[in-house]
């Protein structure tokens, strides 16, 4: 039997894959991923975002670099047509480290997003408890120039129970 982190880590995925075939559109080929940019230990990338329902608090620094835990964004060197996606760990609330998972679709540059194209995702460190925006729930998302800051406003559902519980809005920034 698998450990409930991996089968946390499957149901992600199957989300991420059934996300976008509901939009109604076959996949499109994608080119190589853009490179991403790393978070650098000594300049953190200031947040002011907040966090209430199942989950409550605001992140503010992203969490130094570990073992499994590195927050990176491809920001300006994403290109259109492809995917814009950003990962940053921080404490909401508490002591626990979070992973907040952005990613646009079909990336066309700065500007706004909704659902369509931009999905959100918050999980714990060990994968045991997350949430997921999903092509109902209803998203708010954008890349201001310089592709590496912006805005989010997203209604997650609990993917255990599958019921809309975390909202998630404010400024997020993936440099320093």
């Amino acid at each position: 039997m698998p450990r409930p982190g991996t089968r946390l880590a499957g149901v992600i995925l199957a989300v991420l894959v059934l996300s976008s075939a509901c939009g109604g559109q076959a996949p499109k080929a994608l080119g190589p991923s853009p490179k991403a940019t790393a978070s650098p230990a000594s300049q953190p990338w200031v947040q002011d975002l907040t966090f209430s329902g199942e989950l409550n608090g605001n992140l503010r620094l992203i969490a130094p670099s570990g073992p499994g835990q590195q927050s990176e964004c491809t920001g300006h060197n994403a290109r259109g047509g492809s995917v814009w996606a950003a990962t940053i760990y921080g404490s909401i609330g508490g002591p626990e480290v979070w992973a907040l998972v952005m990613v646009v679709r079909g990336y066309r540059g700065a500007g706004s997003y909704d659902q369509k194209s931009a999905s959100v995702q918050v999980h714990s460190q060990d994968n045991q408890r997350g949430w997921q925006s999903f092509y109902a729930n209803p998203v708010a998302f954008a890349i201001l120039r310089g592709e590496e800051s912006g805005t989010v406003d997203a209604t997650l559902s609990n993917l255990t129970t599958g019921k809309p519980s975390l909202k998630v809005t404010g400024k997020w920034s993936c440099k320093a």
